[in-house]
């Protein structure tokens, strides 16, 4: 009777031991399902945070938006006014390209007989060209004699030579005059615009 109970007893033991180390198994299980809980719960509230500051983020961009919305709804009637004011201003633009061209074109038209007019006259002779250089030094020597005189303080002859000079010029302007009578050799026509 001993002997059974103590059979009895041993194979309690081992079904106990069996028991533990399966239920010892099933903790280890529940070990590893919790810790793989705990980090995909730390993963999420990693995620969470990310997500709230991008929500944080957004919700100012969105408050910044708003303010533009509000301040474009206020230039709003400003902007149809200087839109009405560019096509006055294109208009304008367009009529004064129109005039300019009006005028340009009257301006280099020949038929236009108010705009300008025809003066006669004739081109010199290399003679002539020759005298008046001649002339144009001597005065130019005369004049750069006159002013070291008056520089060295002599000048009782100046007022003889500068009547002398003047007679001289009167001379060349009446050639000058002469020679733009429109002689019938050699003509030359001359066009003098009036803007």
């Amino acid at each position: 009777k001993l002997k059974k109970q103590y059979e009895h007893s041993v194979e309690d033991r081992n079904y106990t031991g069996i028991q533990l180390i399966d239920r010892n198994d099933e903790l280890c299980i529940l070990y590893e399902k919790s810790n793989l809980r705990e980090s995909i719960a730390k993963t999420g509230e990693l995620a969470l945070r990310k997500r709230e500051d991008e929500i944080r983020l957004l919700t100012i961009e969105l408050t910044d938006v708003g303010r533009e919305i509000d301040v474009c709804q206020r230039m709003l009637p400003e902007v149809e006014r200087h839109q009405l004011e560019i096509l006055d201003l294109q208009a304008e633009l367009e009529f004064e390209r129109r005039v300019a061209e009006f005028y340009s074109l009257q301006l280099e038209s020949t038929e236009n007989k108010q705009r300008w007019r025809r003066l006669e006259g004739r081109d010199p002779e290399s003679g002539e060209l020759k005298k008046k250089k001649l002339k144009e030094e001597k005065k130019a020597g005369k004049k750069g004699g006159k002013v070291s005189r008056r520089r060295r303080g002599d000048g009782s002859d100046g007022e003889d030579e500068d009547e002398e000079e003047e007679e001289e010029e009167d001379e060349d302007e009446e050639m000058d005059l002469g020679a733009g009578s429109g002689a019938a050799t050699g003509k030359a026509q001359f066009v003098v615009i009036s803007l």
